[in-house]
């Protein structure tokens, strides 16, 4: 609620309660007669109270502060057949603030034979490329499409880390016992060493 203040000639001042009170854009603000404002839509409109003939105002704008974009990133992934991938989507308010829409979001592949997607999570079906998109149910707005490519990339090599000593190299993994490569195996366990001077 509004409030007009009288101001008189003798320094007083004090509260005007039967203010006249208009908008000078009722399709942005709505004013009534008691000083009660309301937004209607985004833009600037001035509010003006007026006591007999001295005059007040108020300029109020709107801004909008509801969802305006949503993104999806990364914007492109690549995964395997049978392979998952996660997707976040974050929406951005006119405010500037954000927040995280993946459990919410409406998630939507356009190619469901080729990738499947789940509360932001893509898992590859088949070969091929699927844009998915995600969209605030609240307010239907939409995210450009983020690009997933599936693959059938067979594995070509494998690493073992640590590297495994030579052969007839000793070593002690945890757990405790000594293991030994040897011709007949590479895991042949032995028992511990033994103190030569104990």
């Amino acid at each position: 609620m509004l409030a007009a203040t009288g101001f008189y000639s003798d320094s007083r001042r004090r509260p005007i309660k039967s203010a006249s009170w208009c908008s000078s854009d009722s399709s942005v603000v709505t004013v009534t007669a008691s000083g009660v404002a309301t937004g209607v839509a985004v833009g600037t409109a001035t509010v003006t109270a007026s006591a007999n003939d001295p005059r007040g105002s108020a300029v109020s704008t709107l801004r909008e502060t509801g969802l305006v974009p949503v993104a999806i990133a990364p914007a492109a992934v690549t995964t395997g057949v049978g392979d998952t991938e996660r997707l976040t989507a974050t929406g951005t308010f006119g405010d500037g603030n954000t927040q995280d829409l993946a459990a919410t979001a409406r998630w939507t592949s356009s190619v469901p034979a080729v990738a499947g997607v789940n509360l932001g999570v893509v898992t590859g079906l088949s070969e091929g490329t699927a844009p998915i998109t995600a969209a605030d149910p609240a307010t239907g707005k939409t995210s450009s499409a983020a690009a997933v490519t599936v693959t059938t990339a067979e594995l070509v090599s494998l690493a073992i880390t640590p590297p495994v000593p030579a052969s007839g190299a000793s070593w002690w993994p945890a757990g405790g016992r000594r293991r030994s490569r040897t011709s007949r195996g590479l895991d042949q366990s032995m028992p511990p060493a033994r103190d030569p001077g104990g």
